[in-house]
């Protein structure tokens, strides 16, 4: 009570004190995780949630746009062949699209591939679906081995031929033949190469330079961190399908943990992020590192709980690529901002991301579709950014900040400025400063924050807190006033 008391008296006070107005840096470098504990330039934040950097301003995060009522969807997958393009919706007892509709088991996890004009499901739980934009079947496959098609889980299609596989099974593959959607399906053992162990986990297609050219080439990721890069058109054919290399990287957290982002695809493993390119061309473990430092602890340590869903996505446009994670009905993604070269985090309620017709799309746990859109949303977001602990030199004190917000509709600002690394929760709140805009008072639906914030802060070693609720906003500057 004694430090409350006295923060009172410094606050009241402390608009007589005199001071000059310096500008403090945005975070505009984007999240630094280390910055919680460590010393780091402001350009970086210790949190930095529900914010984005176009490296000018911090915005807050795209917001989502609900279409229709909650319903049982627990998996979309686009169709966009010919000119009418539309979601497959898919259900723990079926799956639709438009009139078509197939009764069978799904797990929400299905694996999919484009061939021919069809797509395919594959997921374990049956024979793997077909849909040719008109009706769904079961496609008609067959092993001379014994295995059966109705248990594989993973589907890719490759150079226009369907490459199948069983999770945590033998380590093999089947193929058919060019083009086709049903029929025979032959076996190759990834086995006889020797040293390659644990079963498939996922199949990549990929564009590398193999040392005589560009060449689309079929990766085979094990579950034990193996990558298998094959080329060729055949397996089938020695004179068609050759052996490329092979790499020992980091075993992925799951079979969703992919993106693919330009010609490369980054996979999510327990060790971070891992480019498959580079590790094929460099031969080894070939980390992300200079892009996913920043956020390298926090993952690891999200991994080791051994909890959720893991998975990766790129937006369409490229501009963010992003790790999600989903426990239970709650998600939490670190998003990467390409054109800022920038970190976040944010809250999306999404339990799967979707590409369709060139935009960004999230089904929610509701079983909603959601469109990613970046205003006009509705949606109120709460973000918040935390500093590191920061050194001022010749200061004794702040008197006052002055952060420069826009926003559109009503807006909350919290504002926290520490001095004291030992202050508790309830010295922390006990400092917070709340401002609240609305539209009705301010004369139209944009508002804008430039006010002077009282502080008490003393001293020459700070850490800012804010917080903003708003449907869209922007954070354009910040001053502070120092003594």
């Amino acid at each position: 009570m004694k430090r409350q008391r006295s923060r009172s008296q410094r606050r009241a006070a402390a608009g007589s004190r005199s001071s000059r107005e310096i500008t403090l840096p945005l975070p505009l470098r984007g999240l630094f995780v280390e910055a919680k504990s460590a010393q780091v330039s402001n350009l970086f934040a210790a949190e930095l949630h529900n914010w984005r950097s176009n490296g000018v301003s911090l915005a807050l995060r795209p917001g989502v746009v609900w279409q229709g009522e909650p319903s049982g969807v627990i998996q979309r997958v686009p169709y966009e062949f010919g000119r009418n393009p539309r979601w497959i919706e898919i259900t723990a007892s079926g799956a639709s699209c438009g009139a078509a509709e197939i009764t069978r088991l799904f797990g929400g996890n299905a694996m999919v591939a484009e061939i021919s004009s069809n797509i395919i499901l594959a997921d374990g739980f049956g024979a793997p679906v077909r849909f040719n934009g008109t009706e769904f079947q079961e496609s008609a496959f067959s092993t001379v081995t014994g295995a059966n098609p109705a248990r594989f889980d993973g589907v890719i299609s490759h150079h226009d031929r369907l490459y199948f596989w069983r999770s945590g099974d033998a380590l093999e593959f089947y193929y058919g033949d060019v083009g086709a959607v049903q029929g025979g399906l032959a076996r190759f053992p990834l086995d006889r190469l020797g040293n390659i162990t644990g079963s498939i986990a996922a199949m990549v297609s990929l564009t590398v330079d193999a040392g005589h050219g560009m060449n689309d080439m079929l990766c085979i990721v094990t579950t034990t961190g193996h990558l298998v890069l094959y080329e060729g058109l055949d397996p089938g054919d020695a004179s068609d399908w050759r052996l490329s290399g092979r790499v020992r990287a980091a075993a992925p957290i799951g079979p969703l943990a992919f993106t693919e982002v330009g010609s490369d695809a980054w996979m999510m493993t327990a060790q971070g992020v891992v480019s498959i390119g580079e590790s094929i061309r460099g031969s080894v473990l070939a980390l992300v590192s200079d892009i996913t430092a920043p956020i390298s602890d926090e993952i690891t340590a999200a991994v080791d709980e051994g909890t959720g869903v893991w998975r990766m996505f790129t937006s369409p446009d490229g501009a963010m690529v992003l790790i999600s994670r989903a426990v239970g009905l709650e998600a939490r993604q670190w998003v990467f901002y390409t054109k800022s070269k920038s970190w976040a985090t944010a809250d999306l309620p999404a339990r799967d991301w979707h590409a369709f017709n060139g935009k960004p799309f999230i089904t929610g746990f509701d079983g909603r579709l959601g469109t990613i859109a970046s205003r006009d949303s509705g949606e109120m977001i709460t973000a918040r950014w935390v500093s590191s602990w920061f050194e001022a030199p010749g200061v004794s004190g702040v008197a006052y900040l002055v952060p420069t917000i826009r926003a559109q509709g009503p807006l909350t600002v919290k504002v926290t400025l520490l001095s004291d690394t030992r202050d508790s929760a309830a010295d922390i709140a006990e400092a917070e400063q709340t401002v609240t805009l609305d539209p009705e008072e301010d004369d139209g639906g944009i508002v804008t924050l430039s006010d002077e914030i009282v502080t008490d802060a003393e001293g020459s070693r700070f850490q800012i807190i804010i917080e903003v609720t708003s449907a869209w906003s922007e954070l354009i500057s910040l001053k502070a006033a120092v003594v």
